[in-house]
């Protein structure tokens, strides 16, 4: 495992990523070979996935990925399949072989869920870089050092939850390791690496007949959605307290659009992407639909107590819980029609395509009458 520096009297994260984006931006084409494993208690489990990766993070962000599962549990009846990756923007096409599905999603919606739970989400930050600096509550640092006897630069972010390290070749300034690092519920320590090898860099984007993952496996298309939600014929009632002192349930809240937003325990936005949104919470008032925002009961009660709508503002677990909200350290939104029914989930949070994904989605709302 590569270990941590001390962070006392380093550099902080924001100028070396204002250096990191500019140096990744100026490729039209990186391409690594990559390993993901994870770790507990440093441990390695012996599922881990390799391939190569094709990315880039300028005006168009976009990644091309192949690779493949191994479970070196069974050496006696190795367990192997591969899943295609292939995302521009805020849209994202996998092939999974282990499933025989093919998938086509929004990044903004449950697409960001969807390439976690079949690679890592790390792979996203390469498109999105803005994502690290979503983990920075004013505690990172850089530091120089060494890995396998290579001059690195480490960032190192935490959002009260998960610790990030992004690790880079002192160089190029190319990723070298994506770490995310998070304490487990029995208190044990489980990491996700994403190990890069030496990039190839290329003045030229792939051929968009590479982004039509699909075409080699000819699967079903199938729709990802992790909470079961939308499938449901009626979402998950609820009733709860808002920091006002008044109570509000769904059930007399039928016959409005309702958008429930999440935060998850260690969502902290900066306040640009609160500005969003509160605006788009605005809009839907305006629309007469009903913006909720809900936070952990055993969470900081910092995002609570700062509430914009306190009136529209609470805290509940159980709700978190009906809601099926992941403990990514990102928020989710739920929209709900007025008949009662989830129609629409956003899953994480992608700076830049979250905030425009969610101003879309209470746009698209009818006008009140």
């Amino acid at each position: 495992m590569f270990a941590p520096a001390l962070c006392q009297g380093a550099e902080e994260p924001v100028p070396f990523m204002d250096d990191y984006r500019a140096a990744i931006s100026a490729h039209a084409s990186i391409t690594q070979r990559v390993s993901i494993r994870s770790y507990v208690d440093g441990k390695s489990l012996p599922n881990r996935m390799i391939g190569i990766v094709t990315w880039g993070a300028g005006a168009e962000p976009y990644i091309c990925a192949t690779l493949q599962r191994d479970d070196s549990s069974r050496p006696n009846d190795p367990q192997t399949s591969s899943v295609s990756i292939a995302s521009i923007g805020d849209h994202i096409r996998l092939a999974d072989s282990a499933l025989g599905a093919y998938y086509e999603e929004r990044l903004s919606g449950t697409g960001a869920s969807l390439l976690a739970t079949r690679a890592d989400i790390s792979l996203c930050a390469l498109m999105y870089p803005s994502i690290f600096e979503s983990f920075d509550n004013g505690s990172g640092c850089v530091t120089e050092e060494l890995l396998n006897n290579v001059p690195v630069i480490r960032a190192s972010m935490n959002d009260g939850v998960y610790s990030v390290n992004l690790v880079v070749n002192a160089e190029s300034l190319l990723p070298l390791r994506i770490e995310r690092i998070v304490k487990g519920e029995q208190g044990q320590q489980i990491s996700h690496v994403c190990e890069f090898a030496a990039a190839r860099t290329s003045t030229h984007r792939p051929p968009e007949e590479i982004f039509d993952v699909n075409s080699v496996y000819g699967y079903p298309r199938l729709r990802h959605e992790p909470s079961g939600l939308l499938a449901m014929d009626k979402a998950p009632p609820f009733s709860v307290t808002m920091m006002d002192g008044n109570t509000k349930s769904l059930e007399e809240l039928h016959g409005k659009w309702v958008i429930i937003f999440l935060h998850s325990e260690s969502d902290r936005l900066k306040p640009a992407s609160a500005m969003y949104v509160e605006r788009a919470a605005d809009l839907a008032r305006e629309k007469g639909a009903v913006f909720m925002n809900v936070y952990s009961q055993s969470g900081s009660t910092l995002g609570p107590t700062r509430a914009y709508a306190p009136e529209w503002t609470c805290m509940s677990d159980t709700l978190m819980k009906d809601y099926a909200v992941e403990r990514t350290g990102l928020p989710s939104v739920v929209l709900i029609s007025p008949e009662g029914k989830a129609v629409d989930i956003l899953i994480g949070y992608i700076p830049g395509l979250g905030e425009r994904a969610l101003e879309s989605l209470v746009k698209a709302l009818p006008a009140a009458q």
